[in-house]
């Protein structure tokens, strides 16, 4: 008998056998039902009150105190701010009455994932009346798109002013409502922009470290000059819809679009990256262990890296992702509570214990993309990050999450939840991946709720869950209740493990 148990056992080593777990084993955010409570329970709820979806509806408000409420710019008492805050909102500067589009964009991305994770259609209804607020103020009209309006309600800024940062997040929304429906007109929309950005930001670039760079801005405006070497400048274009559209667009588009992440994601391997430290400068114009300089911006670009090498059949390029992220996944995590560090404090490789929600969102993403290939990634990594991520990381009287926790624990207060480059997408993107992780890990199915557009035949779509392979198993369509998405027919896609 222990011959045969001791066979068995060798059995599986050799072919990789995953956990086979009931759920009486599983700790928190184990199971699919736990990420759909974190979504509908945890997360949400900030973002679907009245406060939260503006007015009129899909007009969301750039930012809102902790508890929720909408901030009026002209009754603030800015004092309530952190002081950094203060100087940063309030010097020669009228920012806090700046409606900034990527905050708005990036609330319609978490009602997309919302709605993907749960099916439930209020959350579609949400992003779409926040998206059509956008087209129909005309955020897109000049094929850029703008960054913010200001307190008078004007666009600004000028077109060759606006940074490539902002223009990809004002694409985060309408790439992921184009992934959920593949509607052809959000599409050349999409499309448009990036035509732009790549003509105005790269192909028009003078700057150059080790090979071309990707500019910033082409004309300065306020803190951003045209010679700023910005990490942001790729990488966003990627993280924020270039990824995702290449690998879903049709095929006479494909070409295109990894040829572009192909050639954003050698520019920042070649340029960016330190070998020294294994991560990427946030900005080569001024090397040092602050700004963007940080674990969660390194590891992303290694995502992003991995993600395009995986796209474009890139071996090489693939295993400089992997091995890199493996190695500061190993440096940052800190084993005594299942977090992650934030970055080192300086070239001394001292590291900052802060815990900041965004970094352990990242983090959390890249073990989880590690974990579809070896599932040791899970066991050693998301059995003890997760549970810390929903235990410290919500704020489990406003719901949502803090910015931060100090390395004693105590939460940092900025004064506001949303903000300029806050909103609830790195929480929603966390929970899609949790999610996906968890049920690949467990061996459970992946279901995802799609909407695609009446006249578009699903069986004829790239349908994929998110930036990741797996073969459709079964596709169950239905009809929506809520006429503002009768011309949509919802879909759920049951996939089988991701590959």
């Amino acid at each position: 008998m222990n011959k045969i148990v001791l066979l068995l056992i060798i059995i599986c080593l050799f072919l990789g056998c995953r956990p086979n777990m009931d759920n009486s084993q599983k700790t928190i955010s184990q199971t699919k039902t736990d990420w759909i409570y974190h979504v509908d329970s945890l997360l949400m709820p900030f973002w679907m009150s009245d406060d939260a979806l503006g007015n009129p509806r899909g007009n969301y408000p750039a930012y809102r105190y902790p508890d929720g409420r909408a901030i009026d710019p002209a009754n603030l008492d800015y004092k309530f701010l952190v002081p950094e805050y203060q100087q940063f909102y309030m010097d020669n500067t009228d920012s806090l009455r700046r409606d900034f589009i990527r905050v708005k964009s990036r609330q319609v991305y978490g009602y997309c994932i919302a709605f993907h994770l749960t099916g439930n259609e209020e959350y579609l209804v949400n992003a779409k009346l926040g998206l059509d607020y956008l087209i129909k103020k005309g955020v897109y009209d000049d094929g850029s798109a703008v960054t913010f309006w200001d307190k008078e309600g004007n666009a600004n800024p000028r077109i060759l002013q606006r940074n490539t940062q902002d223009l990809a997040y004002a694409l985060l929304g309408p790439s992921t409502y184009y992934y959920l429906t593949r509607d052809p007109e959000i599409l050349n929309m999409v499309l448009d922009v990036n035509r732009f950005v790549w003509k105005e930001y790269y192909e028009n670039s003078e700057l150059k470290e080790n090979t071309k760079l990707m500019a910033f801005v082409r004309e300065d405006f306020e803190s951003d000059n045209t010679q700023q070497k910005e990490l942001l400048a790729p990488l966003d274009q990627l993280n924020a819809y270039l990824l995702l559209m290449a690998r879903i667009v049709p095929d006479s588009l494909s070409e295109e679009f990894l040829g572009k992440a192909s050639i954003l994601a050698h520019s920042m391997k070649d340029n960016f990256y330190s070998e020294d430290y294994n991560i990427f400068w946030g900005r080569l114009n001024k090397k040092g262990m602050d700004g963007h300089t940080d674990f969660a911006h390194s590891i992303k670009t290694f995502w992003m890296i991995h993600v395009t090498a995986k796209l474009t059949d890139d071996k090489a390029l693939e295993n400089f992702a992997r091995e890199g992220a493996k190695k500061l996944l190993e440096t940052a995590f800190i084993k005594e509570n299942g977090s992650w560090a934030s970055k080192y404090i300086d070239e001394s490789l001292e590291l900052d214990r802060s815990a900041f929600a965004w970094h352990n969102a990242e983090l959390d993403q890249m073990a989880a993309t590690l974990s579809f290939e070896d599932t040791s990634y899970y066991s050693k990594y998301l059995e003890h990050t997760y549970p810390y991520f929903e235990k410290y990381m919500i704020d489990y009287e406003n719901k949502g999450t803090y910015w931060a926790r100090l390395e004693d624990g105590e939460v940092v207060k900025l004064g506001f939840r949303s903000g300029w480059h806050m909103a609830n997408f790195h929480d929603l993107e966390h929970a899609l991946i949790g999610y996906l992780s968890t049920a690949n890990y467990y061996g459970d199915d992946i279901e995802l709720h799609f909407a695609f557009d009446q006249n578009i035949n699903p069986e004829n779509e790239k349908v994929k869950p998110y930036h990741y392979d797996a073969e459709v198993r079964e596709m169950n369509k239905s009809e929506f209740k809520n006429l503002l998405l009768s011309n949509l027919s919802k879909t759920k896609v049951i996939f089988d493990r991701i590959n």
